[in-house]
């Protein structure tokens, strides 16, 4: 889950260094790749809701892991 949590901050980390032209030029590629799962089956926000709730939980237990250091 930690392997997760740590990949999605990094590619949003890097979505938030492009400019917004190059988001704009990428959009269309995302709506592709949205596209292809759809037709193998792959319920992208299914994945995006459990990806949420599992960096919820990683966030929480790292903030938890913290307040119990001080």
């Amino acid at each position: 889950m930690t392997m997760v949590c740590c990949r999605l901050k990094e590619h949003i980390l890097n979505m938030i260094k492009m400019s917004t032209i190059d988001a704009f030029a990428l959009s269309s590629e995302a709506e592709g790749i949205y596209n292809a799962l759809e037709k193998l089956g792959i319920d992208s926000i299914s994945v995006g809701s459990r990806l949420e709730l599992e960096g919820v939980d990683c966030f929480k237990k790292s903030f938890d892991i913290l307040l119990d250091s001080l």
